[in-house]
């Protein structure tokens, strides 16, 4: 994924490149969050949706910061995980400020500890018509449960004139990899 995310980077009209294991509009996987400092159930931890994330992915799909910072490409999978929430998150969970908090995913109480870096706008992951669900960010270069990751291109202009060049980057990257289902976000 890094080398397509670089070749992808460097093809003609291209703005922004990520990869995400859940495309806005197709839903987003949950997860069971526990908040540090607070009591917490572990049989009934509070829903929030989970998506993992690489590379650009805000300023591809033009979801602002509102709080906090971004995921860094100096990022190791060693280096204390960091996460970003969304405003809904932030406004549900987190009232007296959300950065800086920290949390844990899932009910083992084993479970690394995650730091909020930053608060972003929201995004209708289950289609424009659906609520939007809280939802945390991961760095996939931390935790990478995923293996399948689709890729989000912003590019100037038509998208479609530049699908091609897009496939060329990909495959130059790694010939072996075959790029299927290309389509806008519309």
């Amino acid at each position: 994924y890094d080398r397509a995310l670089g070749a992808l980077a460097k093809a003609p009209g291209v703005v922004a490149v990520a990869a995400t294991d859940n495309l806005p509009t197709r839903g987003e996987g949950g997860a069971g969050l526990r908040i540090d400092g607070e009591v917490n159930d572990e049989a009934n931890l509070r829903d929030i949706g989970y998506i993992a994330v690489r590379g650009d992915y805000f300023q591809a799909l033009h979801v602002p910061v509102l709080a906090g910072r971004l995921f860094t490409a100096s990022t190791r999978a060693t280096d204390p995980p960091v996460a970003v929430i969304n405003e809904s998150a932030a406004r549900k969970f987190f009232p007296m400020g959300a950065v800086g908090r920290r949390v844990r995913i899932g009910p083992n109480p084993a479970s690394p500890d995650i730091t909020i870096v930053g608060v972003v706008g929201d995004i209708h992951g289950s289609g424009p018509a659906d609520s939007v669900r809280p939802t945390l960010f991961a760095d996939h270069v931390q935790q990478a449960w995923e293996s399948s990751l689709s890729i989000v291109v912003r590019t100037r202009g038509d998208p479609h004139a530049v699908a091609g060049a897009l496939r060329r980057a990909v495959r130059e990257a790694d010939p072996g990899v075959a790029v299927h289902d290309i389509a806008t976000l519309d």
